[in-house]
C-alpha cells in the first residue's frame, strides 16, 4: 500500500490485494483494513489493452469531484450490490448491467481516444462488462470464457491499432491464487 502512495499520492490496497491474494477483493475497510475474497464464475475471464499512454494517477485523481450527488452515490451503490451479487451466483446479465462505474470513470475517460466508442465496440462484439482499469490507460472487459476474450481482446486492440497508438493486449483467467516466487 505503500508503495501505491509514492504512484498515485494515497495508500490504498485495490491493486495489491488481489495481486497478492488473487481472484477477486472487495476492501470493505482501510480502518482496520478488512479484505474479503468474492466468488465469481468458474469461466470468467477478463481482457486488458494496455495503450503506450501515459496516463497519472495523482494526476487523473484531480480529475474526479471531491462531493458527488446522493443520487449518483445510490446508484453506484446499488452497482456495486449488483456485481457482488452477479459474480457469487454466476448471472452474466446482471454482472454486464452493474460494471458501471459512476464515481470516476466519467471523468477520467477523456483521457483515452474515443472511450466510449472502444467501449461500445467491445460490448457490441459480447463483452460481459468493460471498463477504464483504474485512473488508465489500461480498460478491462470482462468475458465468459477464453474463446471471447480473445475476440473481444482484438477488439479491443484493433481501436488503438486504427488510431496509430501501440498497446498491449492481456488475456487471462481470473485466478484464485496470488502471486507467488517461482
Amino acid at each position: 500500500m505503500e508503495g501505491e502512495k509514492v504512484a498515485s499520492g494515497a495508500s490504498h490496497a485495490d491493486n495489491i490485494a488481489p495481486a497478492l491474494l488473487g481472484g477477486i477483493t472487495l476492501i470493505r475497510s482501510y480502518d482496520p483494513l478488512d479484505i474479503k475474497h468474492i466468488s465469481y464464475p468458474d469461466d470468467l475471464w477478463c481482457a486488458v489493452i494496455h495503450p503506450h499512454l501515459e496516463i497519472k494517477t495523482s494526476e487523473s485523481r484531480k480529475l474526479i469531484p471531491q462531493t458527488v450527488p446522493m443520487e449518483t452515490a445510490l446508484k453506484q451503490c446499488g452497482n456495486l450490490a449488483g456485481l457482488i451479487a452477479g459474480l457469487s451466483s454466476g448471472d452474466y446479465p446482471l454482472i454486464g448491467r452493474s460494471v458501471t462505474d459512476l464515481f470516476a470513470e466519467p471523468y477520467r475517460t477523456g483521457q483515452l481516444p474515443d472511450y466510449m466508442v472502444l467501449r461500445e465496440s467491445a460490448l457490441e462484439a459480447g463483452s460481459v462488462g468493460c471498463g477504464l482499469s483504474g485512473s488508465g490507460p489500461s480498460v478491462f472487459s470482462l468475458c465468459r470464457g477464453e474463446e471471447m476474450a480473445i475476440n473481444i481482446g482484438e477488439v479491443l486492440k484493433t481501436h488503438f491499432t486504427d488510431r496509430n497508438i501501440q498497446s498491449r493486449i492481456y488475456i487471462s483467467r481470473i485466478s484464485q491464487a496470488g502471486c507467488k516466487t517461482i
